[in-house]
Formats: structure tokens, sequence, C-alpha cells
């Protein structure tokens, strides 16, 4: 996983991006709210974090999002090898 630096990180939180990327490393796909009740992070959070993990200054990494019902989405980390 490409290192963030922490002190120039432009995230709201750089601990919850460090959290959302270590907790969605296992490859499964989860829902934000099952991310948020494992994390104790507010869901609104973890949206901009999987968001910000796609940006290319943090690892342009791969998030894919399926369809799950009533407009519940998964979501699935995909780290980027050359980060």
């Amino acid at each position: 996983m490409k290192q963030v630096d922490l002190n120039t990180a432009e995230v709201q939180d750089p601990s919850q991006l460090l959290l959302v990327s270590s907790f969605m490393s296992d490859g499964r796909w989860h829902t934000i709210p099952q991310i948020a009740e494992h994390l104790r992070c507010p869901e609104a959070s973890i949206s901009a974090r999987l968001r910000d993990l796609r940006k290319s200054k943090y690892g342009a990494h791969t998030v894919n999002r399926r369809y799950v019902a009533q407009g519940l989405f998964a979501y699935q980390y995909v780290e980027n090898p050359s980060a």
C-alpha cells in the first residue's frame, strides 16, 4: 500500500484513510454501513475515504462498486500494485 504522509495529507482525517484501507484490504465486498459499524466512523466519512483511495495522490487504488438492493452498494478495494 502507498505510504501516506500524515503530516501533509489533505484528507479530513488521515487516520480514517488508513483505517478504511486496512479494513478493506481483505479484498471482500463491504457496504458503507458495515464499514462504518466496524470502524466506528460516520458513514459520510467512510464514503469520502473510499473516494480518496481512488485519487492518484493516495495511490490511485481501484474501489469497485456493485449494487446490493434498495440504493445500497457494496465496495471492494483493490490495491494498486505500483503504488
